[in-house]
């Protein structure tokens, strides 16, 4: 069964304008209560379709097999979904080096674009494996302010190359 969703479920993709100002994105300005760590290592870069639906928070959609099709589905909200509906979304898994030792964790797109924003990369989102790996291994290691949802880098500031 093919769900049909409102043009007003479907999340925006951001905006990105060249002349906000970053000008309390940089290290300086960082709280002091944000740990600072470094990004040594990649292990994963998972380019994936998520579900559309703004509260489905980016969720992987799953491919499956259906009255001889295949589509895609997202349990929680029962969504099915055609790959033009659906948004393409990043996560790459990283080693972080912390004062506590090095931990495995996840960075989504926006940390992602952030970062090679911060080194003065334009980083063009072709979804590529291997391109987006190359890309990540140039400025590996680097050094950031952060803030764990779980194992999940949720927010980062970096001082800018």
């Amino acid at each position: 069964m093919l769900q049909v969703v409102a043009e007003s479920e479907l999340q925006e993709l951001p905006i990105s304008s060249d002349d906000d100002d970053d000008a309390d994105r940089t290290d300086e300005a960082a709280p002091s209560h944000m740990p600072v760590g470094s990004v040594i290592a990649v292990f994963e870069v998972d380019p994936y379709l998520a579900c559309p639906i703004n509260s489905c928070s980016n969720k992987k959609l799953v491919t499956v097999l259906q009255n001889e099709l295949y589509v895609m589905k997202y349990s929680k909200c029962n969504g099915t979904f055609r790959a033009s509906t659906a948004k393409t979304y990043l996560r790459v898994v990283v080693l972080l080096n912390t004062e506590n030792g090095n931990k495995k964790c996840a960075m989504f797109l926006p940390t992602i674009k952030q970062v090679f924003e911060s080194r003065g990369i334009d980083f063009q989102t072709d979804f590529d494996k291997t391109n987006i790996m190359e890309a990540i291994m140039k400025i590996v290691p680097f050094e950031i302010r952060y803030t764990l949802r779980g194992t999940t880098i949720v927010n980062i500031l970096m001082k800018r190359k």
